[in-house]
């Protein structure tokens, strides 16, 4: 989680390892209360799972819309894919797609399903249904 994490040596050297080893890097909860902008470039994260209050906020809050959008394009620019999560109704995904998101998710799009059950699952109109 974003905000659970002090960037510094350790957690760079950490990160590191990891990608030497083929992992790819995430940050959770990106644009919650504690977010540090700097962490986009300094942890150069694979992806960024924004934080679940953002959507809600830009369900009702045409400003928090634009922010949306810019943040999408921002952590594109830095290589990352961003993750909306918590889409619950066809408004956020509306929004959500509206500002650029391609990864998305929320009980909207589907219930979480055991991985035997996954691929019988099915897809709403016009979403690929993704692991």
């Amino acid at each position: 989680i974003e905000s659970a994490v002090n960037i510094d040596k350790q957690i760079t050297e950490a990160v590191g390892n990891y990608r030497d080893r083929g992992y790819r890097i995430a940050i959770d909860g990106f644009g919650g209360k504690n977010t540090n902008l700097d962490r986009l470039w300094r942890v150069e994260p694979d992806f960024v799972k924004l934080d679940q209050g953002i959507i809600r906020d830009a369900e009702p809050n045409p400003k928090v819309r634009k922010v949306l959008a810019k943040l999408i394009e921002i952590i594109h620019e830095l290589g990352a894919e961003a993750i909306i999560q918590s889409i619950e109704n066809a408004s956020q995904l509306r929004i959500a797609q509206e500002a650029g998101g391609i990864l998305l998710q929320g009980y909207h799009l589907g219930r979480p399903v055991a991985l035997g059950d996954w691929p019988n699952q099915p897809a709403k109109s016009g979403i690929k249904v993704a692991a």
